[in-house]
């Protein structure tokens, strides 16, 4: 009914009393409909585990690592081999102020783009997070950035299972074992892929190695003076070529502060890697 009393006759009659819906109506309750399922498939949709969107949460990551005095790296990710020192200096609402990086080239490359990315360890896994620099503050202690309050930040809290595929940097590993004969022996084989809690490696020896073995005194050459010592729990071991060739996976065991500080930053290493190869690949 009109404000003004008049009744709107209904033509097509009541659908209730076997009226017909017009057209016009029948394509707009169709629309609707479709319109909800298509919203309630992308509310479906899972967000990815590995990044932190409430802002109460980002808040405090930003915080400890204010706190904490913790190094953060800013780079552009579409070059990811240059980083820049940096750290927070102030968590805000809305805004974040990082210190100036001490490299002038990467503070005016900072300042023209104005776009980049903020990566640091947070309780001992790296985080990281974008960047939109809105402007600079100037004081007597020098100059800040002041970015946007990041939206979200990369954390991939789920990382027991994570393991990264490095067999093509050909990284050696030296075991320690015992040939049939029972006579002790170390031999050296190529890591296949790391993770934070253990290591995939192949190895070509006739030593003797079941699952549930402990391995001791394993070491990965990472470079001129930069080894890796820890025991390995076998978990599984699988011949490759029957009889000669295995590849080997297991857990790290009695791993020491330091050593589980080094691998978290050789993983890091090894993502820097790999990424510069896809790139230098897609390249040629």
């Amino acid at each position: 009914m009109l404000p003004g009393g008049r009744a709107i006759p209904y033509r097509g009659g009541s659908p209730a009393a076997g009226g017909k819906l017009g057209g016009g109506v029948l394509a707009l309750i169709r629309n609707r409909k479709r319109g909800a399922s298509s919203t309630a498939s992308v509310r479906a949709r899972p967000e990815n585990p590995h990044f932190v969107h409430d802002g109460e949460k980002i808040r405090r990551m930003l915080k400890s690592l204010q706190q904490n005095e913790t190094v953060i790296s800013l780079y552009f990710p579409d070059r990811p081999d240059k980083e820049y020192a940096s750290s927070v200096f102030e968590v805000g609402r809305g805004t974040l102020l990082l210190d100036q990086v001490s490299d002038s080239e990467g503070h005016e490359a900072l300042l023209a783009r104005r776009k980049f990315r903020a990566m640091s360890k947070y309780k001992g896994v790296t985080v990281t997070f974008d960047c939109h620099l809105a402007g600079l503050q100037e004081d007597g202690d020098g100059v800040r950035y002041q970015v946007a309050f990041p939206e979200r930040v990369f954390y991939p809290q789920l990382r027991e299972t994570f393991r990264l595929k490095i067999h093509d940097l050909q990284i050696p590993i030296h075991i320690r074992g015992h040939s049939p004969d029972g006579a002790g022996e170390t031999v050296a084989g190529q890591v296949d892929d790391i993770g934070y809690n253990g290591v995939g490696f192949i190895l070509e020896s006739n030593l003797f190695i079941r699952k549930l073995d402990v391995l001791r005194y394993c070491v990965i050459r990472l470079g001129e003076d930069r080894n890796l010592t820890f025991d390995l729990r076998v978990c599984n071991v699988r011949a490759i070529v029957k009889g000669r060739r295995y590849r080997i996976g297991g857990k790290f065991v009695n791993l020491s502060g330091r050593n589980a500080a080094l691998i978290r930053r050789e993983v890091t290493r090894f993502q820097r890697l790999l990424r510069q190869q896809e790139r230098e690949g897609g390249s040629d």
